[in-house]
């Protein structure tokens, strides 16, 4: 029984670990006054997590989550583009019985950040830091972990590098630490691994106090990849990966890995409006939900960048 209601508080500590990577992230940036903005829909659904083990296993406890998304790139200076992002959530959890169901709504993790260019040419690279941070919802737990997140902040910093492929698409990577925290206590030992040596109190004396700062903390290595091809002058189809792994963590937080993968389609209606829709599938893991994911979104977007420099450009080529 109490490895049961331990797997069920888990499946939210771990459910919104992942922040969803933009479909507009890569390393090709904005000019001054260009823009990008998208408005995405997701349906979330997982009825079984992964273990410490990395197999698969039922908990009796169904986690079903709805998102409406905005995503906004903005041209500031040359060789800068801001980012930010804000998405509102719908979380419901209940039993296979159905006897026990519950529901919360509200806005979730606020994003922010900028990308600075590096290199251009074939293969351009840009650094993108981005902070993100709970937008006032309540992070304790019920009986059925109800809540909209974690209630952690997130900084990450990430290379983007990216080119063009055969004439007729992109490949785009990215890779870099992410550093999750409860408060300040927590933000200094996942940022400087010699305060990491100082051990705490004892386990249980910290879980006597689930809002211990300095042991609410994760340090991760994050990653994704893109690959896409124009099949027409207007259809670009492409297949997606983004994970992470925990490098090092406090005493009260799990050690969680996660690995996803899924298509994708868009069609681009014209040099300011594309239409797009995808899946993310999860393919391994470790103390996490295994999360499947549908997703779809308009995308309205002003700038010089043509159709093989990422998911930014217009229907013009090269």
């Amino acid at each position: 029984m109490r490895a049961r209601v331990a797997l069920r508080i888990l499946i939210l500590a771990s459910a919104f670990g992942l922040i969803a990577r933009p479909a507009g992230a890569g390393p090709w940036g904005l000019a001054p006054r260009e823009w990008y903005e998208r408005v995405e829909s997701g349906v979330f659904s997982s009825p079984s997590v992964y273990l410490d083990s990395g197999l698969r296993a039922d908990t009796g406890l169904v986690v079903e989550r709805r998102t409406v998304s905005l995503y906004n790139e903005l041209g500031w200076k040359q060789g800068m583009t801001f980012l930010f992002r804000l998405p509102a959530v719908s979380v419901t959890r209940r039993d296979d019985s159905r006897a026990k169901q519950a529901t919360a709504t509200g806005l979730q993790d606020l994003l922010v950040g900028m990308r600075f260019s590096l290199l251009q040419g074939r293969v351009p690279t840009a650094l993108e830091v981005a902070w993100t941070a709970p937008l006032g919802y309540n992070r304790n737990l019920d009986a059925l972990g109800m809540g909209l997140g974690d209630g952690q902040q997130q900084l990450s910093v990430e290379l983007h590098a990216g080119m063009e492929f055969l004439g007729r698409g992109f490949v785009q990577v990215s890779g870099g630490r992410v550093d999750r925290f409860l408060g300040t206590g927590g933000m200094v030992r996942a940022l400087y691994p010699v305060v990491r040596a100082t051990r705490l109190e004892s386990d249980s004396a910290l879980r006597a106090n689930s809002d211990s700062e300095r042991a609410v903390w994760s340090d991760r290595l994050a990653a994704s990849a893109d690959a896409a091809f124009w099949v027409s002058r207007s259809v670009l189809a492409g297949a997606r990966y983004r994970g992470f792994v925990t490098l090092s963590r406090g005493q009260l937080t799990p050690d969680i890995n996660l690995h996803q993968m899924g298509p994708m389609v868009l069609y681009r209606v014209d040099d300011r409006l594309d239409v797009y829709a995808g899946s993310w599938i999860a393919t391994a893991g470790r103390n996490t939900s295994r999360a499947n994911e549908a997703y779809a979104g308009l995308a309205f977007h002003k700038t010089k960048l043509n159709r093989l420099q990422g998911f930014l450009g217009g229907k013009q080529g090269p």
